[in-house]
């Protein structure tokens, strides 16, 4: 009997699409508000790095683990609200200097921990954290990027 990741813990054991959808349009929407229409790079980014990331840690995991597509992204999308909160604070705020900066870097990184917490523990790969942490800051990182600039 194969395991099929995230079920023995009871993480994400079903895939919710809509609210990382939502997060996703709320972070476009946000941008608008800032006069950038970026909705064509957030979701071509979002779903190139989230298939990136999922077949990236298909490879990770143990014999018998998995992780589902559909899981992936709905993670990923729903780890994004920090930079939705970045999003808006750039409406209002030039995030081009050094506290603009240590806000970025700190949003970053709160998302990054956030969903390699889930993967961590979903898929009992504690060993490999880092592995997994590496390709979901630079995800992170490129849509902290179209916020600032």
């Amino acid at each position: 009997m194969t395991q099929r990741g995230f079920d023995q813990h009871g993480i994400a054991q079903y895939d919710d699409m809509g609210g990382a959808l939502l997060v996703f349009i709320i972070f476009g929407a946000l941008l608008t508000l800032k006069g950038r229409l970026e909705f064509g790079n957030i979701y071509g980014f979002g779903l190139i790095g989230c298939l990136a990331i999922g077949t990236l840690i298909n490879l990770l995991t143990p014999r018998g683990f998995s992780v589902e597509y559909l899981t992936c992204i709905s993670i990923l999308g729903y780890s994004l609200l920090p930079l939705c909160i970045l999003a808006g604070t750039s409406v209002f705020y030039n995030l081009n200097g050094p506290i603009g900066w240590f806000l970025c870097s700190f949003m970053v990184f709160w998302c990054t921990i956030t969903a390699t917490k889930f993967f961590e523990y979903g898929l009992d790969m504690a060993d490999k954290k880092y592995l997994i942490a590496y390709p979901i800051i630079l995800f992170y990182s490129m849509f902290m990027l179209l916020t600032i600039f």
